[in-house]
């Protein structure tokens, strides 16, 4: 399994700080953790600050708004 499958079922099995570590340590994209974590959780201020504020995407963020 390469890094980049593995990362991607962490995030699928919403192993989110295993995949943040995987994609930090294999220079993966952490904005796929985040859209996911955003897709999955209920919109609040918190969900927003945590999720969308880091992101690095600003045309997803814009899109979701």
């Amino acid at each position: 399994m390469t890094p980049q499958e593995l990362f991607e079922c962490k995030i699928m099995e919403k192993e989110y700080g295993d995949a943040l570590l995987l994609a930090k340590g294999y220079g993966l994209d952490v904005d796929a953790v985040y859209k996911h974590q955003w897709k999955h959780s209920d919109v609040s201020m918190a969900s927003i600050e945590d999720y969308l504020v880091v992101k690095r995407n600003s045309k997803f963020t814009v899109f979701l708004y």
